[in-house]
């Protein structure tokens, strides 16, 4: 295959790029580190920062609902993109916290919200939030993730894995086994493997209620994880 390049010399923003995600209509959408969000469709670019209503040009994450929503996880709150207006909730709106590191669409089409002050889920206009208060090892959640049973999976910076089940978390740390206890990303498998991304200690797989970890020293390229997608052959 060949590889294409998009830069700010094709119409980025930014080159320095955090998030990436794909919407329904094959747009890709990319956020980045003080410069807004870009939406890629067709090699045209489209860019929205804060001179258009965004909160914050530093960008997290980004999902989108059923509705065609974007919602937008900034460094000041979390933002929803429909029909070109942006719409801003922060603490003043139910929010633990203003800063937004994931933003995550369940199965059920709820929006869960990871930030600086715990876990949310956004329903009918409300926030509901889980903080250590309600078994949350850490308040300072990065990576949210459904496996095929319907549990959450929320990586902590700091707290290690949580899994949340009928409304109780169980937590996963370096104790149990876990090479790291700053998790970036989360991948759920078909088959309920799931894998995890650190900021530090590699790769790990949970399978069966073990850990096993894949560092540099197996191989892998670097032991900081930011992503983890599937191929087309799973």
């Amino acid at each position: 295959g060949v590889l294409t390049a998009y830069t700010s010399r094709q119409g980025l923003s930014s080159d320095v790029v955090l998030p990436v995600y794909e919407t329904h209509d094959g747009a890709l959408w990319i956020g980045t580190d003080g410069a807004g969000v870009n939406r890629l469709k067709d090699g045209q670019v489209t860019s929205w920062s804060t001179a258009n209503g965004l909160s914050d040009n530093v960008v997290f994450s980004i999902a989108e609902d059923a509705g065609d929503s974007v919602w937008i996880g900034t460094r000041h709150g979390l933002d929803r993109l429909k029909d070109g207006r942006f719409t801003v909730y922060t603490k003043r709106n139910g929010l633990p916290a203003d800063i937004v590191f994931s933003t995550f669409l369940d199965r059920d089409g709820e929006l869960w919200i990871g930030t600086r002050g715990g876990l949310s889920r956004f329903r009918d206009g409300r926030f509901t939030t889980y903080t250590t208060h309600d078994g949350l090892l850490n308040e300072y959640v990065i990576a949210i993730q459904q496996d095929a049973s319907g549990a959450l999976w929320v990586g902590t910076g700091g707290g290690g894995l949580n899994e949340f089940r009928d409304g109780k978390f169980r937590v996963y740390t370096t104790r149990d086994g876990l090479s790291n206890n700053f998790i970036m990303c989360i991948h759920a498998d078909a088959d309920g493997t799931i894998w995890l991304g650190t900021n530090g200690g590699g790769l790990n797989r949970l399978r069966n209620g073990k850990f096993t970890s894949y560092t540099t020293r197996d191989g892998l390229f670097d032991d900081a994880v930011f992503e983890i997608l599937d191929d087309d052959r799973g």
